[in-house]
């Protein structure tokens, strides 16, 4: 696995965080939600950083994010550079955002994912996760099914 720091993200990372999220997401999101989303109580938002180093965001190489609702974190997002994928980065990024979402008295996590994904419903599982349904064409830019995910107790 590559040596990596996870960090809450801050405004330096969100050039890099976008760059990532449009590798990734074809309907990827701007700069300015990600800034919304740091500066809001009830989300959490983190990156992997290699070789720690806060200043240069350029050093990016992964995000998660999710939202708080009661007891219930809403994972939103995970994304990993395309040249640091299969290397434990979006694991690593998983584990921390429930770990955060613990601390800040969180009992469960649900998520959506796209039905093709295989590797990511892959991860979830072995994280955990169980498959409980599924939002018919949820995603906007082809109309895929995305798979309900929960993490009952962690």
């Amino acid at each position: 696995m590559t040596e990596i720091t996870i960090l809450e993200m801050h405004e330096n990372h969100v050039d890099s965080v976008v760059a990532i999220d449009s590798q990734a997401n074809k309907n990827s999101w701007s700069g300015s939600t990600f800034i919304k989303e740091i500066n809001s109580p009830t989300h959490i938002l983190l990156v992997a950083v290699k070789d720690f180093d806060v200043s240069h965001a350029d050093k990016v190489k992964g995000f998660s994010g999710g939202q708080l609702i009661a007891d219930e974190l809403h994972v939103h997002s995970l994304a990993v550079d395309l040249l640091s994928r299969r290397q434990g980065i979006g694991r690593t990024l998983i584990e921390e955002l429930l770990n955060d979402a613990k601390e800040r008295d969180a009992t469960c996590a649900t998520l959506e994912v796209r039905v093709g994904n295989k590797a990511a419903i892959s991860l979830y599982e072995s994280l955990g996760f169980i498959s409980e349904g599924i939002r018919p064409k949820y995603y906007a830019d082809n109309g895929e099914d995305a798979l309900i995910m929960w993490l009952r107790k962690f």
